[in-house]
């Protein structure tokens, strides 16, 4: 495995969230008042092939007021286009929005959907074929009981569905999901106190089961997670901090899908203190999106790399002196 930073000096800064179509990735942000993450939309778009990128305004042809106080909390790509949800576009009469990117066209479109719950319910999405499914949790509202579900989203009518209901105990939280075929894997953790577990979910019979986690690993409560699947495991960086104001403090869990255990790991040189705010897995490599210091960071898991390193790859017009010391030693630069 290798580290690898590409330093992008004017683009990355929270909040963002970020897809894969191709071998590009999309990285899509408001460029309003960050604070109150609203605004209106840009998507950032960078080559993994040529390191090239750019940056490009969205706006819905002819209705610019349509999307005034959009925040972006998911992204999700379904073949040749990317999905995007927030906590502030609006529901009414059972109605919720989305935001469609089309890779091909650049075109940037509103989709209403049917049957749904408000975004700031969802916990975290997934996409299989031509569904999106989201993991709910709606909190004790109007006498109702706190409760969770997972949703689907079929893409050809615009209709969500709930395909499973309180399938787990409400004390845990999914925090991510990773289709393999029919099958939905989840993360759950505790808000305090956690073991990981994984739940399993069929999308074809709507069944679901715990798996045993019997060796599972504590992880930090109250964490910050990131998370990818690379061949057989699903690797976690947990922000042990990210609640207390400080700088980051990455721990790196793996779970094993074949074989069914956990294990806390190190990888040498990792940037623990970077913060990273979301990350893309293509092919060998995961692309972890940084605002401080500003960048993508790679991870390269290619079995011809047997030793690690970590080297900038940069603007030609970069100051340097800003670098550590170990990367101004180690500089290499790129012409976009």
């Amino acid at each position: 495995m290798a580290w690898t930073q590409h330093i992008c000096n004017n683009y990355l800064q929270e909040p963002y969230r970020c897809a894969s179509v191709g071998q590009k990735l999309y990285s899509f942000r408001c460029s309003g008042d960050e604070r109150s993450c609203c605004g209106n939309v840009e998507v950032f778009v960078f080559d993994t092939v040529t390191y090239s990128h750019y940056t490009q305004p969205l706006v819905i042809r002819g209705n610019e007021r349509q999307q005034q106080h959009i925040s972006i909390s998911f992204v999700v790509a379904v073949s040749q286009k990317i999905y995007v949800f927030g906590p502030v576009t609006k529901k009414r009469e059972n109605i919720v929005e989305m935001y469609c990117f089309d890779t091909k066209t650049s075109e940037w479109t509103c989709i209403e959907t049917m049957g749904g719950v408000a975004v700031h319910y969802f916990q975290c999405i997934c996409a299989y074929e031509n569904k999106i499914f989201a993991c709910v949790k709606t909190n004790k509202w109007n006498g109702n009981e706190e409760q969770q579900s997972i949703f689907a989203l079929d893409l050809s009518t615009n209709m969500w569905k709930c395909v499973s209901k309180n399938p787990w105990n409400k004390k845990f939280n999914a925090v991510f999901a990773y289709i393999q075929g029919s099958l939905v894997h989840v993360l759950l953790t505790k808000y305090c106190k956690s073991r990981g577990r994984i739940a399993l979910f069929d999308t074809i019979s709507e069944n679901f089961q715990w798996l045993d986690h019997t060796q599972g690993v504590p992880l930090p409560p109250l964490a910050k997670w990131l998370v990818f699947v690379h061949e057989d495991f699903l690797y976690v960086f947990a922000d042990q901090f990210f609640h207390f104001n400080v700088k980051p403090q990455w721990k790196i869990y793996r779970y094993c899908m074949k074989d069914n255990w956990w294990d806390e790991i190190m990888i040498e040189k990792t940037p623990i203190n970077a913060c990273f705010n979301d990350l893309v897995a293509l092919n060998s490599k995961v692309y972890f999106f940084s605002s401080e210091p500003r960048g993508i960071y790679v991870l390269d898991f290619a079995p011809s790399l047997t030793t690690l390193c970590f080297k900038a790859v940069c603007h030609s017009n970069l100051d340097t002196s800003v670098l550590p010391r170990t990367l101004q030693q180690d500089l290499k630069y790129f012409m976009w």
